[in-house]
């Protein structure tokens, strides 16, 4: 499932929640198991960020309902999809 829309509302968003700085600094060595235990609430926070309308404002106070564990993941595949537009821009 991938995010729709625009990344940097969603990443602006989970930056003004103050997520960003954690994610980077987290271990995840080993976290595989914890990963595929928050795999419905990280699929569900994908389902409030592409249908959430509104600004990064509306977006983050959506996102407090969930966990600072499924945040994080939220933000790393922020990054992914980044990574992937920008490759992908490179290349063409």
């Amino acid at each position: 499932m991938y995010i729709h829309g625009d990344l940097q509302r969603v990443f602006d968003a989970l930056y003004h929640m103050g997520l960003i700085d954690p994610t980077l600094q987290r271990d995840w060595q080993g976290g595989k198991s914890s990963v595929d235990q928050l795999s419905t609430q990280f699929y569900s926070a994908i389902k409030t960020v592409n249908t959430c309308e509104g600004g990064y404002k509306e977006l983050a106070d959506e996102l407090r309902l969930y966990d600072e564990d499924t945040l994080c993941l939220l933000a790393i595949q922020v990054a992914k999809e980044y990574v992937d537009f920008y490759s992908r821009e490179l290349v063409h």
